[in-house]
């Protein structure tokens, strides 16, 4: 069997019990999972003391995030971290907001 080539996960959701169902399914598929509960977090490379954005191949991204919008974290993070794939997890339900994500 192949090895799984991204290995490590960071999930941003300001919601505890997002972040914990996530990384948790995640670990169990044999993930390194990181989180994060704000943009300040994610922008500063404060989630971890072992790994930095640098080294992160996956971003699950909220939308809803408490002092900032996800969307201005992930122009941030397309500008400055191209190769990291970002995917929006969202509880969002507004066509304006889903077709701009």
């Amino acid at each position: 069997m192949e090895e799984n080539k991204l290995q490590n996960i960071l999930v941003v959701d300001d919601a505890s019990l997002i972040r914990f169902r996530l990384s948790t399914i995640l670990k169990a598929e044999a993930f390194n999972v990181f989180e994060a509960s704000d943009a300040g977090t994610v922008r500063q490379n404060s989630f971890s003391k072992n790994i930095s954005l640098k080294n992160i191949d996956i971003i699950l991204l909220d939308i809803y995030l408490k002092n900032e919008n996800g969307l201005e974290l992930l122009k941030f993070l397309t500008a400055k971290y191209p190769n990291i794939a970002v995917i929006i997890v969202s509880g969002a339900n507004k066509a304006g907001i889903i077709k701009k994500a």
